[in-house]
């Protein structure tokens, strides 16, 4: 099985993924935060308060499924949430928590241990649009 590593809904890649747990490896269908964030779930990664910090999405008022971190295995299925060996761990908290996130300094707009601004967002932490907008014409020497 070949694991396309994008969300099932809107198609974003380069960030964090969650999968619903209890589904067949071959029916899993993977969100992003933002579309989580849409369905009405409270993802809570970064809350300030650590007693509520986690990395597993579940809010069963608006449905019963528990969604955990998507972390693609080598077989082209995914590892079960307590069997991520660390350096997947490693991978999966290094990317960006969502798709508008600059890739290179994961969203938090700073490198060198946060002493430096991102020289591809510029500090902002937010990807910079490298298309120009449809009916603009590119620059000289594109």
């Amino acid at each position: 099985m070949s694991i396309t590593y994008a969300c099932g809904q809107c198609g974003a890649v380069d960030c964090k993924l969650w999968r619903p747990m209890s589904v067949l490896a071959n029916e899993v269908e993977l969100v992003c935060w933002k579309c989580l964030e849409a369905k009405g779930h409270a993802v809570r990664l970064n809350d300030a308060d650590p007693r509520y910090r986690s990395d597993q999405v579940y809010t069963p008022e608006i449905e019963h499924t528990c969604y955990s971190p998507a972390v693609p295995d080598l077989d082209g299925s995914w590892w079960g949430y307590t069997s991520v060996p660390n350096w997947w761990v490693a991978w999966w908290k290094a990317l960006p928590d969502t798709r508008d996130d600059c890739v290179y300094c994961g969203g938090s707009g700073k490198i060198g241990g946060g002493k430096y601004d991102c020289v591809f967002c510029k500090g902002t932490g937010v990807r910079e649009n490298t298309e120009p907008e449809k009916g603009q014409p590119k620059e000289e020497g594109d």
